[in-house]
This record gives structure tokens, C-alpha cells and sequence, in this order.
């Protein structure tokens, strides 16, 4: 039906316009009635409207010239979005593919150079230097003939020869008066005074630990450097006192008898000896006993006074 209508109303229309062209009527005609005119239905105007048979052709092909151009605009957009799809898909491939980090190799272990005996040695004797506390206080002359060599030091610093000059002052200090070395002599003493309570205020400043400590680097250095073989140990009444053996008890109890006043140290010596070695049994055991009960006070003493424990050698008699 709809299709009728439309063949129709064109139909009018391209009759109505030629009409319109070819019809000779004259100008007057014109001015006094104006052209006839083709009446359409008003229901034929709704729908030539709507279905744009009212356009103009110019308006017609503008309406088709625009057409391809939203076609190419949506068809170039939707290419476009192609290839993101692709680069997403290329990243999970991506992602997928990842190698895992190559394990780093190990670094080869340094060998250690053995170090030079020597070196070893001076090393170890730095370090000993350290813990010996060497910064004992200066003692003044304890002798007479000390305390007058260091009154007239002046004069033994000005010779050009040493020998001489000693020489001629120990000419000079015995031919001084009884009363002149009385006064060095008690000059001396003085100084020993002295110098035991400089000693003991210098010993108090360091702990009974430190004082141990200082002791034991003593003794090493006594045993591998010369230069230090007449550094001794400190002595500090507050460090534990060594047990005794029974041997060194007996040894102790006979020379303090009084029985060798007058014999030499050699004949004393080899008399002991002689009189442990004839002792019974039971007569040993005593003694052996005393040197047990010495040995644990020793132990406890370790322990309470510098905080460590030494396993003490337990010989039974430590005889000769």
C-alpha cells in the first residue's frame, strides 16, 4: 500500500513542477492569476515528509555524500581497536614467557697465606705489651751509694768517659764521713718507704682481674722475648695465694725449726730430702692432708676474688 501512495505522490509532484516550466502563459496572465495549484492530500504530505520525498535534490545528495563518511569513520574506529586487543594478548604472552633470573655463582673462597713466623711473633708480643701494665711508677734510689750517684749525676753526664767518672766518684763516696752515710743511708730507706706505697697506690688503680691478667702476659713474654726477661710479676696482696704441696709444707716447717742455723742451703737442702723420704706413711698423710685443705681454699679463692676456675694439677705428695 505504502508503496502505491509513494509512486503516486511522486508521480504529482514531477507533474506539478513540469507544469510549472513548460506552460506558456504571459507575463500579464501571471500578475492578474497566479499559477494553478496542485493540492496533495494531507495524508500524502505526512508521508512524503517522512520519507524525504520533499527534498531537494541538492539536499538528497548531501544526505548521501554523508553516509559513506560514518561508515569509513566506524569502520576506521573499529580497526583501530584491533590491534590493542593484539598488544594485550602480546603482554600476556609476555608475561607467560618470563625467564627466571639465572642464579649468581658463588664467589671462590680467599685461601689464607700462612703468616710469617716472625711476624706471628711480633704480633703477639704487641699485643702482650698491651695487657702487661709496663707503667709502673718510677722508683727513687733505695741504696746509699744509689742515693749518692744520683746527687751528682750532673757530674758522670758532663764526662766525656763513663769508666773514670765512676771511678772517681765511688773514690769519692768512701772517703766520706760515718755520719755523712748515715744520712744517705737513712735518705735510702726513706725512699724504700716511698717507693712501696707509690707501688701499692699504683696497684690498687687496676682491679685483681686486670692484675692477673697483666701477670699472665708477664710470664708468656718471659718465655719468647729476651728483651722482657726481667719483667716479673706483679705483686698484689688482694690475688689468691698458691696452694702448697705437702712436700713444700714439710720443707717449710724444717728450714723454720732453727735445727741448720749455720749449714749452707746445699747440705740443708739434700738433709730434708733425705728426712721426708724416711717419713711412714701415716707421718706423709698429715701433711697430705693440710696440702688438700690448701688446695681447695686456693680453688674458692679463684673463684670469689677473679671469677674463674683452673683445674690444679693434684700430684698425691709432690716429693722428690
Amino acid at each position: 500500500m505504502w508503496s502505491t501512495v509513494r509512486s503516486t505522490a511522486a508521480r504529482q509532484l514531477r507533474v506539478a513542477r513540469a507544469a510549472n516550466i513548460n506552460t506558456g502563459i504571459s507575463v500579464s496572465s501571471r500578475v492578474t492569476r497566479g499559477p494553478a495549484s496542485i493540492v496533495i492530500p494531507t495524508s500524502y504530505r505526512l508521508v512524503l515528509s517522512s520519507r524525504s520525498f520533499t527534498d531537494t535534490s541538492a539536499e538528497l545528495a548531501a544526505k548521501a555524500a554523508a553516509k559513506p563518511r560514518a561508515a569509513t569513520s566506524t569502520t576506521t574506529g573499529a580497526k583501530k581497536r584491533k590491534p590493542a586487543a593484539k598488544k594485550a594478548a602480546a603482554k600476556k604472552k609476555t608475561t607467560k614467557k618470563a625467564k627466571k633470573p639465572a642464579a649468581k655463582k658463588a664467589a671462590p673462597k680467599r685461601v689464607k697465606k700462612e703468616q710469617d713466623p716472625e711476624v706471628k711473633l711480633r704480633l703477639e708480643v704487641r699485643e702482650l705489651k698491651k695487657t702487661a701494665l709496663f707503667q709502673e711508677p718510677k722508683r727513687l734510689p733505695e741504696q746509699p751509694w744509689l742515693v749518692y750517684v744520683a746527687k751528682n749525676l750532673k757530674q758522670l753526664s758532663s764526662a766525656s768517659d763513663l769508666g773514670p767518672a765512676v771511678k772517681g766518684l765511688a773514690a769519692d763516696y768512701n772517703s766520706l764521713s760515718a755520719s755523712e752515710k748515715e744520712r744517705l743511708a737513712t735518705e735510702a730507706s726513706q725512699n724504700r718507704l716511698a717507693n712501696e706505697a707509690a707501688y701499692k697506690a699504683w696497684v690498687e688503680t687496676y682491679s685483681p682481674i686486670e692484675i692477673d691478667a697483666a701477670n699472665r702476659a708477664r710470664q708468656r713474654l718471659r718465655k719468647i722475648s729476651p728483651a722482657h726477661k726481667r719483667k716479673y710479676d706483679i705483686k698484689d696482696d688482694r690475688l689468691p695465694k698458691r696452694s702448697l704441696t705437702a712436700y713444700t709444707m714439710f720443707t717449710k716447717e724444717r728450714w723454720n725449726s732453727g735445727e741448720y742455723a749455720g749449714e749452707s742451703f746445699t747440705d740443708t737442702s739434700a738433709n730434708i730430702v733425705s728426712q721426708w723420704k724416711s717419713l711412714s706413711a701415716a707421718e706423709k698423710k698429715a701433711y697430705e692432708d693440710s696440702a688438700a685443705a690448701d688446695r681447695e681454699r686456693y680453688e674458692k679463692d679463684l673463684q670469689s676474688v677473679l671469677n674463674r676456675k683452673i683445674q690444679v694439677r693434684r700430684n698425691k705428695s709432690a716429693s722428690p
